[in-house]
């Protein structure tokens, strides 16, 4: 039994009609015959039913149209993966193509090497004006000065201290650093029932979510933690405690970040995985995955504020080899997805492989000048 795969979209290259599986992350061009084949097996078909209804006698052209559209998953045959693929998206996936193109479209993605990247950054910068980073207010007539932050009380001396720091040190951290990071981002501080009839319980967290769905999991690879044996965890929120995963080999903490060497002394990498089918339950629309989007911000700059407090090197990144991520954590799940990820550690006398960051003072800021 054949049928067309629920995640095609056409579109125009030229005058050519093509077909693209961005579950799959293949494309075709799409011939005449070929759209008419993907028209007949909406549902689940017999493929030698296609021969009495097919607009040419050429048998031979029917089953080379059967055979390529197969090959590239476009037409899918029961029992096979790509069958189980595209059964589960069609029953889990709530946000439909669009939402489904970016989710599906960016995973596996090919990073630049970094010293490639740099290259292009300097070639651009040298042939290219640069985008401001900034809109100041003297285009609009009236402007009102607001009064300076005290950035010497309040939370503000430990958010100005925060700065990504790519310099790791082969020391240990304290497990109570690392109990401090994951609490400060997906601790849970209390339950609350949405409405009075409910028999489910929404947990409160230090972060906002959309709809109290906290739909974001965090895998821990712990390289150096003091009391704990390397490996992958995982973190429960419930009950403030680490799981182990796996304890076997692992790959390079760079090789998880798509190469950023960088990354490869940190003591610990934290994983945000996602869950979108907590957030599609209660949200259909497709908005719903900019919000989950969003939350992983949210639970970044938590951890990355009390690894500060800590004096932790620490610093984010959401550039992952999904392959290797899902060896790692084992979420390999179509609504699942390794978003966001965060590197503790010790600080090295050398903070990155690149000049350190020059600040530039600024006038409201005295924590600039200094």
């Amino acid at each position: 039994m054949i049928r067309r795969a629920r995640t095609i979209i056409l579109r125009y290259s030229d005058s050519n009609l093509v077909a693209v599986n961005y579950l799959a992350k293949t494309s075709i061009q799409l011939s005449e015959l070929g759209r008419w084949v993907l028209a007949q097996c909406d549902q689940w078909r017999l493929p030698f039913t296609l021969f009495k209804a097919a607009p040419t006698s050429d048998h031979s052209a029917i089953e080379a149209e059967l055979e390529l559209l197969s090959a590239t998953s476009l037409l899918i045959w029961a029992g096979t993966h790509a069958a189980t693929q595209d059964l589960e998206y069609e029953k889990n996936f709530a946000w439909g193509d669009v939402a489904g193109y970016y989710h599906f479209s960016i995973r596996n993605s090919e990073y630049m090497h970094p010293i490639m990247s740099a290259s292009r950054l300097a070639e651009k910068s040298a042939t290219t004006e640069a985008v401001p980073l900034y809109l100041d207010n003297q285009a609009f007539e009236k402007i009102t000065r607001l009064p300076p932050p005290d950035l010497d009380s309040g939370v503000f001396p430990i958010m100005c201290q925060r700065r990504s720091y790519r310099g790791f040190s082969d020391d240990e951290i304290p497990l109570a650093y690392l109990a401090e990071c994951l609490f400060a981002g997906l601790g849970i501080t209390g339950f609350v029932k949405p409405f009075a009839e409910s028999e489910e319980q929404l947990p409160f967290k230090m972060t906002p979510s959309g709809g109290g769905r906290n739909p974001y999991e965090a895998f821990v690879y712990v390289r150096r933690v003091n009391g704990l044996v390397p490996g992958v965890y995982h973190y429960s929120a419930k009950d403030h405690s680490l799981g182990l995963v796996q304890d076997r080999e692992q790959p390079s903490v760079g090789a998880v970040v798509a190469g950023q060497g960088w990354f490869e002394h940190a003591a610990v990498l934290v994983v945000l995985v996602a869950n979108f089918d907590r957030t599609m339950w209660k949200y259909p629309h497709p908005t719903g995955y900019r919000v989950v989007l969003l939350e992983a911000g949210h639970i970044a700059q938590n951890m990355l504020l009390a690894a500060t407090a800590r004096g932790l090197a620490c610093t984010p990144t959401c550039a992952i080899d999904d392959r290797v991520a899902v060896k790692l954590t084992g979420c390999d799940r179509l609504t699942q997805s390794h978003v966001y990820t965060v590197a503790l550690g010790n600080r090295s006398v050398i903070p990155t492989v690149m000049d350190p960051l020059q600040i530039v003072p600024n006038e409201i800021s005295p924590l600039f000048s200094q």
